[in-house]
Order: C-alpha cells, then sequence, then structure tokens
C-alpha cells in the first residue's frame, strides 16, 4: 500500500502558500516572508494541519536546499571572489556583534548563555533568505550596492548548509 501522506501535506503547504503569499503581494510585501508566515500558520505551534514533526523536518529541509539552490544561482564564482574580503573579514564581524549584542540582552533580561547564543545565531541567520530574496523580487540589485549585503549574507548561511 502507497502513502500519499506527504503529496497531501505538499498540496496543504502550497495551498496555504499561495494563499498567503497573494495577500502579501497584496501589501507589497516579500514573497518569502509570506512563506513563513504560511509556515506558522499551518505547521504544529500554529493550527497543526501538518503536525507530523518527521514530515515538517523534511518539508523544511527540502525547502531549504531549494532556497540554497535560488541563491546559488544568483552568484557567479567571480563575484564570490571578488567579495572574499568582505566575506572573511566584515561579516564575521558583523555576526560576531551580532552575538554579542544578543547575548548581552539574554543577560539583562535573566536567560542563560546558551539562550543568549541562540538567539544570536538566530538573529544573524534569520535575515539572509529574505534579504537576498527581497532584493531579487524588487529588481533592486544594484551590484556594487548588493555586494556587501551578498557578502554578509553568504557568509551566514555557511552553517546552515546539511
Amino acid at each position: 500500500m502507497t502513502d500519499y501522506g506527504v503529496l497531501a501535506n505538499l498540496l496543504v503547504i502550497f495551498t496555504a502558500s499561495i494563499a498567503v503569499v497573494f495577500v502579501f503581494h497584496q501589501f507589497k510585501l516579500p514573497s518569502i516572508a509570506g512563506f513563513l508566515v504560511a509556515g506558522a500558520l499551518i505547521g504544529p505551534n500554529g493550527l497543526n494541519v501538518i503536525s507530523d514533526i518527521g514530515t515538517v523536518q523534511v518539508l523544511a529541509e527540502i525547502g531549504i536546499v531549494l532556497l540554497l539552490f535560488t541563491i546559488g544561482i544568483e552568484f557567479s564564482l567571480v563575484q564570490l571572489a571578488s567579495m572574499r574580503r568582505l566575506m572573511l573579514l566584515a561579516a564575521p564581524l558583523q555576526v560576531g556583534g551580532v552575538l554579542l549584542i544578543a547575548w548581552l540582552g539574554a543577560m539583562l533580561i535573566g536567560l542563560s548563555w546558551q539562550q543568549g547564543m541562540f538567539w544570536g545565531f538566530l538573529f544573524s541567520l534569520s535575515s539572509t533568505a529574505i534579504v537576498l530574496k527581497t532584493l531579487a523580487e524588487r529588481g533592486t540589485v544594484i551590484r556594487s550596492m548588493a555586494e556587501p549585503r551578498s557578502a554578509f549574507s553568504s557568509f551566514r548561511i555557511w552553517p546552515s548548509y546539511p
């Protein structure tokens, strides 16, 4: 017997995503933010439409692979080589600064240092996909302006590679 549960979950994901992204588009908000909201709505911590954590993890990994592939299409090896100084010097300083601020904030509100580090990494990684996808969607990627953003974003997504 064949299990069509994953296909049913994909249908739910696509349906919810289309609806939410359509609403986001009407308000001129980035579609990637709509995908995040759709996932939060239908996932185990939202309306619990898709409740199996294992399925959610598999689908999330597939989504990350597709997102990273899409981001990779935007870069050429020449661009990456030209951004190496930013990626290897400035981007780690920026990530370290975000980690430090989050850690200090966690200490001030009584969280553990581990929770502070978690939030620091989350903040430093979370904007990557949104920044790159939004720049591409708007067509406002001016190479000289986008290079620092792209270098920082490229550095920040390295830890998320499976």
